[in-house]
């Protein structure tokens, strides 16, 4: 029998009970205390996942940038430019027409392990023996002459759209990073 005396003073409870509610405060504590470091190492790999696909969307910029300083600093005159990486460009002494330059390659990869494809696209039409820059795809006036229209500009444009694409297997699956600009005559 319980006597006056084996009771603790705060709780009024005895002390074999005061131990019971030590232990539940204790396992309390633990689960919350597991709770908290688990929550902790998933912010860790989540911050970790996202600063590796940063670092591979500044390579794919990188890439990108690459591409783009090409079509600038390439040997190819402004108003040829289209026509070299479409059909091949005509040399006017000769009648010659050159090979297109490549408009999709590969380059060492946005990740260590792999390959990273770019390409360069233009608003065009393929027919079967021309290929049209068209200003209605573009939705601008690439001709300076104040209206968007259907016609063939790839010979009198003033103003270029590019989209420079860059495709990869990066570390959480296959991404891509596009990049439209306008190219002008300098």
């Amino acid at each position: 029998m319980n006597t006056l005396n084996d009771r603790t003073p705060s709780t009024g409870c005895s002390k074999s009970a005061s131990r019971g509610i030590a232990l539940l405060e204790v396992m309390t504590g633990l689960a919350l205390l597991a709770v908290g470091l688990l929550s902790m190492a998933s912010a860790t790999v989540s911050g970790t996942t996202a600063m590796l696909a940063n670092d591979e969307n500044a390579r794919a910029a990188q890439a990108a940038r690459e591409a783009m300083e090409s079509l600038e600093s390439g040997d190819t005159d402004f108003s040829s430019l289209f026509a070299a990486y479409t059909t091949g460009v005509t040399d006017v002494k000769t009648g010659t027409t050159s090979t297109p330059l490549a408009r999709t390659w590969t380059v060492a990869g946005v990740t260590k392990e792999k390959t990273t494809n770019v390409k360069i696209e233009f608003p065009m039409v393929t027919g079967i023996d021309t290929t049209h820059l068209r200003e209605d795809l573009a939705k601008q006036d690439l001709n300076g002459d104040g209206q968007i229209d259907s016609e063939d500009h790839s010979g009198d444009y003033k103003l270029l759209p590019v989209t420079i694409t860059v495709s990869w297997n990066g570390r959480t699956g296959p991404r891509t990073l596009k990049i439209q600009t306008l190219l002008s005559r300098k």
